[in-house]
């Protein structure tokens, strides 16, 4: 069966093949296989498989998927989100601290887009305007979608995510990592890092 493309995030997708590529040294290069067992020795469940499809655009990436890329590539989160083209990355960017309420969540992002909601210039925006905006915006969203995001039973493309932040007029970076000035550890999303369904 051919797996046909998904609406996904370009630039994410050719800045991991850009890095695993070797940044333009073949000796850096590192296979999609290579990719995966590095995933695994972070008992992180991002398989080859999935990296092909992210790659090739057969399925976008979720919001954790960019924080476990990030540092299994060794890249900055905003180099990988587009914002920035600097792509030398540094340990200092991650919080120290697990943060156990987040363990049961499917997504990192339900808690700032509810945030963000809250705190519009003018008005709040109902959950059933933000799923308005986002159909309007060419991401099928009803309010129970944005109910199950908010709270944490649904994941989140960065396609999606990058639509929620152009409606709320939010940074990209309030909607993965809030007003921490660090990324949250990643270690404490193991139980649902990259599930492949």
């Amino acid at each position: 069966m051919e797996k046909k493309n998904v609406l996904y995030d370009k630039t994410c997708a050719e800045r991991i093949i850009f890095i695993r590529q070797g940044k333009g040294n073949k000796k850096d290069k590192i296979s999609q296989d290579k990719l995966a067992a590095r995933f695994r020795t972070e008992n992180c469940k991002i398989s080859r498989d999935t990296i092909a499809d992210i790659e090739s655009g057969v399925r976008d990436i979720f919001d954790i998927e960019v924080f476990w890329f990030a540092k299994v590539l060794n890249v900055p989160l905003n180099y990988l989100l587009g914002i920035t083209d600097q792509y030398n990355g540094t340990d200092l960017e991650y919080e120290p601290q697990i943060d156990p309420s987040m363990k049961d969540r499917k997504n990192i992002c339900g808690t700032w887009i509810r945030e963000a909601r809250y705190h519009q210039e003018k008005d709040s925006i109902s959950q059933q305007e933000l799923a308005k905006q986002m159909t309007e915006s060419g991401i099928e969203m009803s309010y129970y979608t944005i109910l199950y995001i908010e709270n944490g039973k649904r994941r989140v493309s960065l396609t999606e995510l990058k639509h929620f932040a152009r409606i709320l007029n939010k940074p990209l970076e309030y909607l993965l990592k809030g007003t921490n000035p660090k990324l949250p550890n990643i270690e404490s999303f193991e139980s649902f890092a990259a599930e492949d369904n």
